[in-house]
């Protein structure tokens, strides 16, 4: 009898071992493959196994001869292996074990010096609660800026738009910019949060930023999903969370994908979920969430102030216009959408590919670019996927010493976006005006550099 207690003793202590190892450790093992399908059947086909082999998509293709990234399981990965050989499609393991990259990255978290000046906070992934000090600050060090409360999230959480610009006596134009619509995608807040630092304290003097914000106010939403950003952020076991944090009615699972959820065109059918479990769950109904109501009502209520909109997501280095709800609709302004976004990623270093968000694999409804164009009525709507690159193998884990490389290439996009929509709405009657254009911009249908240069 003895025995036999000491030894249910030991496997009581050992399993309990190897649960707090699986705890600590909940991704280990756990692999990132990258597939190429060349047919949406394909992509329909591994998208319906995401609730049985528990797969989580990191990049879904939005152009021709794109790839997908999936996150799998150690016991699932066997199955997926053969189903993708039934298939007959390449892949290739991108990510032997995804543990180790997201130990990489608590690591160097962990190692962050203390933020004593506000610079500080454009160089680190920052916490709910540092965001909103940091926004607190530059409207009581900046007599022009102003906080607006958009209400709150499903936990209860303040969102915040910050207003930039400067006055000027008269109407203008505006620009609106959201982050953190995706809780694992860190690298969007962070950009967002070094654009405020950039347009609020100009520590360059830079003369374009000050141009433009002469031009138009700027509204940017740092953190649109603070629940599910927070909750990523709790621990290790949660970094690759997508979604908010609401319970779905006679469901178990928690969230709703807040980029499947805006009202135009809702359809779970079409590249989102009606399964609760899911990472790409619609929601019950179209604005379900309080965040997507949150977007739509600032964007209403700036209607038809609103030009511009930028919605900012990562990763793959996409800079994607309307439609996404259809792989056969086409805007009707399809040219000027192409011709604005080639010359924003022609201002950046980096190598971005444009085109219609559902051209020509990809179809995504219920994403709020779609509505701010064809609700809210901002003409000049677009989705930036941010890096690292679609080839990358680190997916959403990417090192804090690569934010201001990625947001000063990014605020290059902005300056140059920003100029485009000036040129498209500016009476082409105005002859004469003092700029500090880039010299890398060129207008679409009039010489618009030479009212700059003469």
């Amino acid at each position: 009898m003895w025995y036999h207690v000491t030894l249910s003793s030991c496997l009581i202590i050992a399993l309990s071992a190897v649960c707090v190892l699986s705890s600590n450790k909940p991704f280990h093992g756990h692999k990132v493959l990258r597939i190429k399908p060349t047919s949406y059947e394909q992509i329909k086909t591994l998208t319906d196994l995401e609730h049985d082999l528990q797969l989580d998509f990191w990049h879904l293709p939005h152009v021709d001869n794109d790839h997908m990234d999936v996150r799998v399981a150690p016991k699932f990965v066997q199955h997926l292996n053969n189903t993708l050989r039934k298939l007959k499609l390449d892949f290739e393991e991108l990510i032997v074990d995804v543990q180790v990259l997201v130990d990489r990255e608590t690591k160097s978290n962990r190692k962050r010096r203390a933020i004593r000046e506000l610079e500080d906070y454009t160089k680190h992934f920052l916490s709910y609660s540092e965001i909103n000090s940091f926004l607190f600050q530059i409207v009581n060090l900046v007599p022009t800026a102003e906080l607006i409360n958009i209400n709150k999230t499903n936990e209860r959480r303040d969102t915040y738009v910050i207003k930039l610009g400067t006055p000027m006596g008269r109407w203008k134009p505006a620009i609106f910019i959201d982050a953190g619509i995706h809780a694992r995608e860190w690298i969007a807040p962070a950009t967002a949060i070094n654009f405020i630092y950039q347009l609020a304290i100009n520590p360059t003097r830079d003369a374009v930023i000050t141009d433009l914000l002469r031009k138009f106010d700027f509204y940017i939403a740092p953190l649109v999903n603070a629940d599910g950003y927070e909750h990523s952020r709790s621990s290790t076991s949660n970094r690759l969370w997508r979604k908010n944090r609401s319970r779905a009615a006679n469901s178990h699972c928690i969230g709703v994908d807040i980029n499947r959820n805006f009202g135009y065109e809702w359809n779970p059918a079409a590249g989102g979920s009606s399964q609760p479990c899911s990472d790409l769950f619609s929601g019950a109904f179209k604005f379900s969430e309080p965040e997507s109501r949150n977007l739509r009502n600032f964007m209403l209520s700036k209607k038809p102030d609103l030009k511009g909109y930028l919605t900012l997501h990562s990763y793959g280095l996409y800079w994607l216009y309307p439609w996404g709800f259809s792989d056969t609709a086409t805007a009707v302004d399809d040219n000027k959408l192409r011709a604005i976004a080639r010359t924003s990623v022609n201002a950046m270093s980096k190598q971005y590919t444009i085109g219609a968000s559902a051209k020509v694999l990809y179809v995504a409804a219920g994403g709020s670019d779609d509505y701010a164009k064809a609700v809210a009525g901002i003409p000049y709507s677009y989705t930036v996927e941010l890096p690292p690159s679609s080839s990358a193998f680190n997916g959403f884990i990417l090192s804090e010493s690569k934010i201001p490389e990625i947001a000063q290439d990014t605020l290059k996009g902005l300056k140059a976006y920003a100029y485009s929509i000036h040129d498209y709405i500016t009476p082409t009657t105005t002859t004469t005006t003092t700029s500090a254009a880039p010299s890398y911009y060129w207008g679409p249908y009039r010489p618009w550099w030479q009212s700059f240069f003469g």
